[in-house]
């Protein structure tokens, strides 16, 4: 054995450091075989047609980021621009508005009287939203203390500041009816040459729950592309002006939202009461399913906040420019806040995906071998013939070096034995002489006996019937054991 020791713990040291090593058997079973085809094309059909072609996994993704600006406008005829000469106001009759006071009509919500507002007078704008005033309550306020009185005090504090003289509350007459233009634009974090504005990119609304809405506008399936369908949900397209903006009416993104301003918020206040919270999000993308990347577009999602409400105040000072604080209308503002929210993600080709996906397809691949391993090996019927030809025990090796050594040994013994026939000759005549054996007087030569045969390797089934260790007999006689 040399270095090594035979036996380690009681078990053949060969036996407990075996090398297990690959070996190819190709097994003639169709069961085996399609089914290991049919794994290898299912991989290759989700590889090829499912992440390459239709999911776009050679792409990079990148998310986006924006700004939007809103502007508010009252109804005019034929949209027609405030800012036009001869430009006329398209509002509906307070008599037919049921909200109105002024009108006979029932109203599950609380009547108010209406007031006419223009743009001006019923917005309020931030950077990324935008509120329609729907409910307007304005107090005449007047000074009633302030420091100078409050030192006249013992406690030298104001328990008043102001006191209203008089408050009166108005509904927005057709504040569903105001439209709403949204300029926005875009740019993708990762890649910042992929950017575009509204006005030069398509656009659609999506509407959720109004199929009104989608037979009125002829909806669309998809965003980009699908087919015409009266049913929500549905894309439909936007109003546009001269310049490409978009822009809605309120009522629209209402019904879109599926809502309205008379429906009832909470203790029978309607949102048009109360106010309430609307989240226009704008989805950017440049990808579709099965067509790859493409031309940027976007679409609105309105989601409205379920009982949510919206307030703000505003104040006009109307003292004299000495104690302009003497006097000041506080107004009241109640409407409906829309406030956007950017996102969305844009896609590029990117050479790096594309390796990680086939790389994934080659792993995929590695695993159909496993599964079928696992079913011929453990499952089948046939496990254990299938077991005989994947796996195979070879001879001990020390025992076969060892027995290579016996027979080198003998081969040179018996080399040694016949290098000379001369003197081996020479040496008998001696022998003869002196052992004096009347028998032995024939001149004969006498030889070494020739060396043992070497031992057998062990046979097998295996190693008897594909290696030529043995006969057919042999082949089957070790089957029968086995």
């Amino acid at each position: 054995m040399g270095l090594l020791p035979e036996h380690i713990c009681g078990h053949d040291i060969d036996e407990v450091f075996a090398y297990p090593t690959t070996q190819f058997a190709r097994i003639r079973d169709a069961r085996l075989g399609l089914f290991k085809y049919i794994l290898t094309f299912g991989i290759i059909l989700y590889v090829g047609i499912y992440q390459l072609w239709m999911n776009g996994g050679y792409l990079a993704e990148s998310t986006v980021t924006g700004t939007t600006r809103f502007t508010l406008q009252q109804p005019t005829k034929n949209a027609c621009s405030p800012d036009d000469v001869g430009c006329k106001n398209e509002f509906g009759s307070i008599y037919n508005l049921s909200y109105c006071e002024q009108s006979a009509l029932p109203y599950d919500g609380d009547k108010l009287p209406c007031e006419f507002y223009e743009n001006i007078g019923a917005q309020v704008i931030h950077s990324d939203s935008i509120i329609i005033v729907t409910r307007q309550k304005v107090m005449e306020q007047e000074l009633v203390c302030d420091a100078a009185i409050a030192a006249t005090r013992p406690d030298g504090t104001c328990p008043f500041i102001f006191n209203s003289t008089s408050e009166t509350s108005a509904y927005t007459v057709d504040a569903e009816k105001f439209t709403i233009l949204v300029d926005h634009s875009m740019v993708a974090d990762q890649f910042p040459d992929i950017q575009g504005t509204s006005s030069k990119l398509d656009g659609t609304l999506l509407s959720q729950h109004s199929d009104h809405l989608c037979k009125e506008f002829d909806g669309m399936t998809e965003p980009r592309g699908g087919y015409r369908t009266h049913s929500a949900p549905c894309y439909i397209l936007p109003n546009q002006t001269a310049t490409g903006l978009d822009y809605f009416s309120l009522d629209v993104l209402l019904r879109a939202a599926g809502t309205s301003l008379d429906a009832i918020n909470y203790a029978g206040q309607t949102y048009r009461e109360t106010g309430m919270l609307i989240q226009l999000r704008i989805t950017y993308a440049n990808f579709r399913n099965w067509h790859g990347s493409g031309p940027i577009f976007y679409y609105y999602e309105p989601h409205v906040v379920k009982h949510s409400t919206y307030k703000a105040y505003d104040s006009v000072y109307s003292g004299p420019a000495t104690d302009y604080r003497s006097g000041r209308t506080l107004i009241d503002k109640h409407g409906v806040q829309l406030i956007s929210i950017q996102g969305g993600s844009v896609r590029k080709f990117d050479f790096l995906n594309l390796l990680i996906v086939l790389t994934t397809s080659l792993t995929l691949l590695a695993v159909a071998t496993v599964v079928t391993d696992f079913t011929a090996l453990y499952l089948l019927p046939d496990k254990h013939h299938y077991n005989n030809y994947k796996y195979t025990d070879t001879p001990d090796f020390s025992d076969l070096r060892e027995q290579e050594a016996r027979e080198r040994e003998a081969a040179e013994a018996e080399a040694a034995g016949m290098s000379n026939p001369l003197l081996e000759d020479d040496d008998a005549g001696v022998d003869e002489r002196k052992s004096g054996d009347p028998g032995d007087q024939a001149g004969l030569r006498m030889t070494a006996p020739p060396p043992p045969p070497p031992p057998e390797p062990p046979k097998s089934w295996l190693f008897g019937r594909f290696s030529g260790g043995g006969d057919e007999d042999d082949a089957e006689e070790a089957m029968k054991v086995r």
